[in-house]
């Protein structure tokens, strides 16, 4: 025997058993939330960090890449400064002529040389009469600029090339006339 009722009459049973299956279903949704939380919590954590440690990295090594050009441009700058004053004295100058410049010498440079060329990779420098008039420095990693000027220079004695590690000098130019023609004499 079936037992048909009117679609507008009211049914407790019905009406509990929808009740009930209505919690049900939102509770296990909410089990199953808890679940995907429990698992993919540790999973999402993960990868935050490993996205963070990436972009760390990067940062990391575009900024030590931006401090070694800031500092290659300012070691430009101080060697132009002194080319421009030798330049100046070689040219104009006489045989008392003297000036006191300051110069900076990064720490990413490893070497500052007036006088000379490097003879091999171990830094050897060469100073004779045609390296007397070319500078160069060498960078923490391992890169070589060269350049050549009009003035000769030279450091303690005639016969041995201006070097700087890195540091700050206080650095006196003064021109040498010589058997061999003048001199820029470098010395801190």
């Amino acid at each position: 025997m079936v037992l048909y009722l009117p679609i507008n009459t009211y049914c407790p049973i019905q009406f509990k058993i929808q009740n009930i299956w209505e919690e049900n279903h939102i509770r296990i949704r909410r089990l199953r939330w808890q679940q995907q939380a429990v698992f993919g919590l540790p999973i999402y954590l993960t990868v935050v960090v490993v996205v963070l440690s990436v972009i760390s990295f990067f940062l990391y090594g575009s900024l030590q890449e931006t401090l070694r050009t800031q500092d290659i441009h300012h070691c430009t700058e101080e060697i132009q400064r002194i080319l421009s004053e030798a330049t100046h004295m070689y040219t104009y100058g006489s045989d008392t002529a003297r000036a006191t410049l300051s110069l900076d010498v990064p720490s990413s440079i490893q070497v500052l040389v007036f006088g000379g060329l490097p003879k091999n990779e171990s830094m050897e420098v060469i100073h004779d009469q045609t390296t007397e008039s070319n500078y160069f420095y060498t960078t923490d990693d391992g890169s070589l600029v060269t350049g050549h000027a009009q003035a000769r220079f030279c450091g303690q004695t005639t016969s041995s090339a201006a070097t700087f590690p890195p540091g700050h000098y206080h650095v006196t130019l003064e021109l040498l006339m010589t058997t061999e023609g003048p001199y820029v004499k470098i010395t801190y």
